[in-house]
């Protein structure tokens, strides 16, 4: 994450859970936010990332995208995630949403940037209700992951590994932040 040490940087935060530690560093310009992080396996069994969100395209089936995280308002903060989302209660649904996963081996590191175009729009797998409506808001990263028994639990699904299925309450999540305030459009998604 060397390259994103620089003067114009927000700053940097870190998290450790389960001897894996999560560092996010972020640079804000009026457009976008790069924020890098670095996942550390300290642990002695394979970890993997809730990291690669995906949406529904034309064809009708999940594409993933690096640069898509999920963005939900926390009260009067919003949540940057690559994790879970765990279905609401008041919600029924065919398949629980659960990203794609990285793989990361004891004693590896992951390091991946992201661009997120500001303002920040609200997206979830699934409807987010209630919250006052914000327009700018102190943001914090979540990233989910759980250490793995055997690493043969994820299999290849359209070029992806998949831990399907997986209970979101299950996951661990490293979060960090505030990392600065930005600007968000209050609309729904």
């Amino acid at each position: 994450m060397a390259s994103m040490q620089n003067p114009q940087a927000m700053g940097s935060m870190s998290a450790t859970a389960q001897n894996c530690d999560l560092r996010v560093a972020v640079q804000a310009s009026p457009a976008s936010l790069l924020l890098g992080y670095e996942f550390r396996n300290r642990s002695d069994k394979t970890a993997f990332l809730f990291n690669l969100v995906y949406k529904f395209g034309a064809s009708g089936g999940p594409e993933a995208d690096p640069n898509l995280v999920y963005v939900q308002q926390s009260g009067a903060a919003v949540v940057l995630g690559k994790k879970i989302i765990p279905v609401p209660d008041d919600i029924d649904v065919e398949r629980p949403d659960v990203p794609y996963v990285t793989r990361v081996d004891p004693g590896e590191v992951f390091r991946e940037k992201i661009n997120i175009m500001l303002p920040l729009r609200p997206f979830t797998p699934y409807p987010q209700r209630g919250g006052a409506a914000v327009t700018e808001a102190a943001v914090y990263f979540e990233l989910g992951f759980f250490l793995a028994p055997d690493p043969s639990v994820a299999r290849e699904s359209g070029g992806h590994l998949v831990v399907y299925p997986f209970a979101a309450q299950k996951q661990t999540i490293l979060r960090t932040g505030p990392l600065g305030r930005f600007p968000v459009q209050p609309d729904a998604q």
